[in-house]
C-alpha cells in the first residue's frame, strides 16, 4: 500500500540553474590555478589508459592486468574523445573532467528535484567540488570521478521513481545502474536499496517486489555476463578477483576481520566527518535539537570517538591524519610515487607540519561526532515515518541515498581500502542527510554558525586547489626530466625507475617478480633513480627546483645516477 504524502517540509527556495552555472564556472576557473594540462600520467591512470589505447588501435578490449574493476563503462567513454581528437593523456583527462562537471550538475539536480533548500544545496554542491579527493581525481584518468558520476545520474532516476512510480525512470535509472555497475562492481548498491525502500513505501505486492527487483537482476546479470566473457576470452586481469579473494580469506580469520573492520570504521568516519562537515554545519540549525534526540547521541558518539582513538593510537601507533593511503599524504596530495617516499618512505619533500594534521584529525572527529549524530537523528525520524505510513516523497528519497552509501561502504570495511574509494558515499550521504532531516520550522542560522559554514568550504577549497597545483607541477617536472633522460641522454627506459607511473606505462609485466633492493614497480635496471632527495650509492646527475604552495617551500627533484664501483 502507497504512503500518503506527507508535508514535513517546509517549503522554501530550492536551487535555480543560475546557481548550478555559477558553482560550474567557479570550479572550472579553479583549473587555471592548478594547470591540470600535461601528457603524462597519475597515479594508476597508466594501466586505464594503456587498455584504452590498445582498444582505439585493434578494436580488442583487453584491459592490463593491474585493473581490479570491470572499467568497461569508462573505456567507451574516453575511447569517445580519444577517437575524435587523437589519443593523449590530455584527451582522456579532459573527458573525466567533462563526467565530472556532469556529476556536479546531476547532484545539484538530484538535490533540485528533492526541493532542498537552496543554500544547503549550494553549500553540499561546493562542498563535492572542492572536496581534496573528487577534486583532484577529476584531473585524471582514474575511475573513482566517473563511477560517482554514473551512481549520481541512476540514483536521480531511482529517485524520480519513488516519487512517482514511473515505468521509464525506472528504466533509465536500471540502465544508468548497469554503466555504473560495468565500472565498479559496488554500483549493485543503488539498485538494491532501491528495491528495498520501494517495496517499504509501495508494499510487498507481486508487482511492486518484481520490478524493482528486475532492475538488481539486470545490474547482477550484466556483471556475470560480462565477468563470464573475461573469463572464457582470457581477458580477466590479473587483479581483477583480488578483492574477492581478500574478501573471502577476512571470513575465514574472525579476529583478523574485527580488528581491521573496526580500524576500517574509524578511518571512514574520520575521513567523512571531515569532508562532510560543512554539510552537517549548515543543517545543524534546522534540526529541534533535544535531550533525546540530539544531546544524548551526541555524548555517546563522542565517548565511542574517543574510545576509537585511544585503541587506534596503541594498536597502530597513530590516531591522526592521515590514516587512508593514496590521496592526501602528510605533504598534501599525492601520492608521491617515487622511491625514496613511496618505497622507502623517506620524507625528501616538505611536509605539512604534525600539528596541522592533529588539529585537522579533531577537527575531523568532531565533524565525525556531529554526522553520526544527524545520521542517527534522520534514521531514528525516518524509521517512525515509515512505521505510521506518515513520511514524505523527499523523506522517501532521503533513505533511499543512505542506505545506498550504507551498502556501498560495508563491503569495503574488511580489506584494505584507500581513501579515494570514499568519494561516491559523499554525494549520497550528502543528499540523503538534507532529505531526511526534519525541519518544523524555517532554519535559524547566526553569523557565527554561516562563518564556520564558509570557512570550512572555503578551507577545502584551498587545500584541494594548492595540494592539486602541487602535484601536478611536480609530476610535470618528473615527466620533463624523464624525457630528457630518454630523449637526449639516451638512457632506455628499462635502466630508469621513475617511479610508479613511468615503469607502469612502459614496462608493465604481469609475470614480472618483485627484484630486492629494487622498487616492485616494473624496474629491470635502477642505474637512474628519480628521487625528491639523494640516495646511498648515488650521485645526483640533475637537479630540477621548483616551488611549492603548500606548504610553501622550496623543492627539487633529482635525477640520480648509480655510482659506479
Amino acid at each position: 500500500m502507497e504512503f500518503p504524502p506527507q508535508a514535513t517540509h517546509v517549503k522554501a527556495a530550492t536551487i535555480t540553474t543560475g546557481d548550478i552555472w555559477i558553482i560550474i564556472l567557479v570550479w572550472c576557473a579553479s583549473l587555471v590555478l592548478i594547470n591540470p594540462i600535461g601528457n603524462f600520467p597519475l597515479n594508476d591512470d597508466w594501466s586505464f589508459a594503456l587498455t584504452v589505447k590498445h582498444f582505439i588501435d585493434s578494436g580488442d578490449y583487453r584491459p592490463l592486468g593491474w585493473a581490479s574493476m570491470p572499467f568497461i563503462t569508462n573505456a567507451l567513454w574516453g575511447s569517445l574523445f580519444c577517437l575524435v581528437a587523437g589519443f593523449s593523456f590530455n584527451v582522456l583527462r579532459f573527458s573525466t573532467l567533462c563526467l565530472s562537471l556532469l556529476g556536479l550538475f546531476s547532484f545539484c539536480l538530484l538535490a533540485k528535484n528533492l526541493r532542498l533548500n537552496r543554500s544547503t544545496i549550494c553549500i553540499a554542491a561546493l562542498t563535492l567540488a572542492f572536496d581534496p579527493l573528487y577534486y583532484v581525481l577529476s584531473n585524471t584518468f582514474m575511475t573513482d570521478v566517473p563511477y560517482t558520476t554514473m551512481q549520481t545520474l541512476a540514483a536521480l532516476f531511482f529517485v524520480r521513481c519513488l516519487k512517482s512510480n514511473s515505468n521509464r525512470d525506472l528504466l533509465i535509472g536500471t540502465l544508468l545502474a548497469i554503466a555504473a555497475t560495468l565500472s565498479r562492481k559496488l554500483a549493485i548498491a543503488i539498485p538494491l536499496s532501491f528495491s528495498i525502500v520501494f517495496i517499504f513505501k509501495y508494499g510487498a505486492g507481486f508487482r511492486n517486489m518484481i520490478r524493482p527487483a528486475i532492475s538488481c537482476l539486470a545490474c547482477l546479470g550484466a556483471l556475470l555476463v560480462f565477468e563470464y566473457w573475461l573469463s572464457a576470452t582470457h581477458r580477466a586481469p590479473l587483479l581483477y578477483y583480488k578483492k574477492n579473494a581478500e574478501l573471502i580469506y577476512m571470513l575465514t580469520h574472525p579476529n583478523l576481520l574485527f580488528m581491521v573492520a573496526m580500524a576500517n570504521i574509524y578511518r571512514i568516519w574520520l575521513y567523512l566527518g571531515l569532508f562532510l562537515l560543512p554539510v552537517s554545519l549548515s543543517v545543524l540549525p534546522t534540526i529541534k535539537i533535544t535531550r533525546k534526540n540530539f544531546a544524548i547521541p551526541f555524548s555517546i558518539y563522542t565517548v565511542l570517538a574517543l574510545l576509537f582513538i585511544v585503541w587506534h593510537g596503541l594498536y597502530y601507533g597513530k590516531f591522526a591524519l592521515p590514516l587512508l593511503e593514496n590521496i592526501i599524504v602528510k605533504a598534501g596530495i599525492g601520492p608521491l610515487t617515487l622511491q625514496d617516499t613511496y618505497i622507502l618512505s623517506m620524507h625528501g619533500i616538505p611536509e605539512l607540519p604534525y600539528h596541522f594534521w592533529l588539529a585537522l584529525t579533531f577537527i575531523g572527529i568532531f565533524g565525525a561526532i556531529l554526522l553520526a549524530t544527524i545520521a542517527t537523528h534522520c534514521a531514528l525520524h525516518l524509521a517512525r515515518g515509515f512505521q505510521r505510513k506518515e513520511i514524505s516523497d523527499t523523506e522517501v528519497a532521503g533513505a533511499f541515498l543512505l542506505l545506498s552509501a550504507i551498502i556501498y561502504l560495508l563491503p569495503t570495511l574488511p580489506g584494505m581500502i584507500f581513501d579515494r574509494y570514499l568519494v561516491p558515499a559523499i554525494p549520497l550521504l550528502a543528499v540523503g542527510i538534507l532529505a531526511s532531516v526534519p525541519r518544523t520550522e524555517q532554519s535559524r542560522t547566526n553569523i557565527a554558525q554561516r562563518s564556520a559554514v564558509i570557512f570550512s568550504v572555503i578551507a577545502l577549497a584551498i587545500f584541494s586547489i594548492c595540494g592539486t597545483r602541487d602535484y601536478f607541477l611536480w609530476n610535470r617536472i618528473r615527466w620533463m626530466a624523464l624525457r630528457d633522460l630518454s630523449l637526449n641522454q639516451h638512457v632506455d627506459a628499462k635502466e630508469i625507475d621513475g617511479g610508479l607511473e613511468f615503469n607502469g606505462l612502459f614496462l608493465y609485466n604481469d609475470s614480472y617478480v618483485p627484484r630486492s633492493m629494487k622498487s616492485w614497480w616494473w624496474v629491470e635496471q635502477d642505474n637512474y633513480v628519480l628521487s625528491f632527495q639523494e640516495l646511498l650509492g648515488y650521485s645526483i646527475f640533475k637537479q630540477y627546483d621548483y616551488r611549492g604552495w603548500l606548504p610553501p617551500a622550496d623543492r627539487k627533484i633529482l635525477v640520480l645516477k648509480k655510482a659506479t664501483e
